[in-house]
């Protein structure tokens, strides 16, 4: 078997990530384990949703961001100019683990914290802890709102700034 990665051969053609010189490595890579690593591969891609329960809303409506000291207030709402399921860019940070993540687009339009709680949460942990930043953790990924007005976040395209127009 020889497995090309990325690039090159001919690619799985149900997660599409992996690559193959030919049909019968594919068919026995498929026998010895890229079954359960295609599905995880999936898994990834379609998200993971985010409920409004668990959206941290604070009594007072606004406050202040501890560093930056600007005004906040919640909007679990999709940002001003994107269409129901087109997915959009949003900043994520948090302190630590222990406290919710602070989740926002570009034009503040949408902006919430989400509880440590909440379905979903410990998946976006685990690619914001893979990046530092000044009092915490931050990184950027992809979000989307359905028509029932919930988010779904997707941690695979998670990465620093550069990588998206921000």
């Amino acid at each position: 078997i020889k497995s090309l990665g990325r690039s090159g051969g001919e690619k799985c053609s149900n997660c599409k990530v992996t690559f193959y010189c030919n049909r019968n490595c594919q068919v026995q890579h498929w026998k010895q384990g890229h079954k359960q690593e295609c599905q995880e591969i999936l898994a990834k891609a379609a998200g993971v949703k985010l409920s409004s329960e668990y959206v941290e809303h604070r009594i007072a409506g606004s406050t202040k961001m501890l560093v930056s000291g600007q005004s906040f207030v919640d909007r679990y709402q999709k940002p001003d100019g994107v269409k129901v399921g087109d997915k959009f860019v949003v900043s994520v940070q948090a302190f630590n683990d222990a406290v919710p993540v602070f989740i926002r687009d570009q034009s503040g339009t949408c902006q919430f914290q989400y509880k440590i709680t909440g379905p979903g949460y410990s998946e976006i942990w685990k690619e914001l802890e893979q990046e530092t930043a000044f009092c915490g953790r931050k990184t950027f990924m992809k979000a989307s709102f359905d028509e029932a007005g919930e988010c779904t976040m997707y941690p695979s395209t998670a990465c620093v700034k550069n990588k998206y127009k921000w």
